[in-house]
């Protein structure tokens, strides 16, 4: 599968044999770009925030807000055993999560 975001405020999940194209969810703002882990799907939004999905059973795991504008990019860095993801806002920051636990990792 690949998953891409989209100003449709889609996120669309792909059958890379076949091309078939179906949506994973649906959201109340653009979503500017994803990061896969494992089975979590993480969404920078254009509402200021990062969403965790659990990418087997399309659920909602967490809301991360910290930011106030726009989140534009995500990376991560793996180590100890904890996921920490990055994200980069157009209000000039940037926030480490701990999307194991869902929270603010300092950064």
């Amino acid at each position: 599968w690949m998953y891409t975001a989209s100003w449709d405020k889609t996120i669309r999940r792909w059958n890379l044999a076949t091309g078939a194209c179906n949506i994973f969810t649906m959201m109340e703002a653009p979503v500017l770009c994803l990061l896969e882990h494992h089975d979590k799907l993480i969404a920078g939004c254009g509402d200021s925030n990062v969403r965790v999905y659990n990418k087997d059973t399309r659920e909602e795991e967490a809301t991360l807000k910290q930011h106030k504008e726009a989140v534009n990019d995500l990376t991560s860095i793996p180590g100890h055993g904890v996921l920490s993801v990055f994200s980069a806002s157009n209000d000039s920051t940037c926030v480490q999560w701990d999307v194991e636990d869902n929270s603010e990792g300092g950064g």
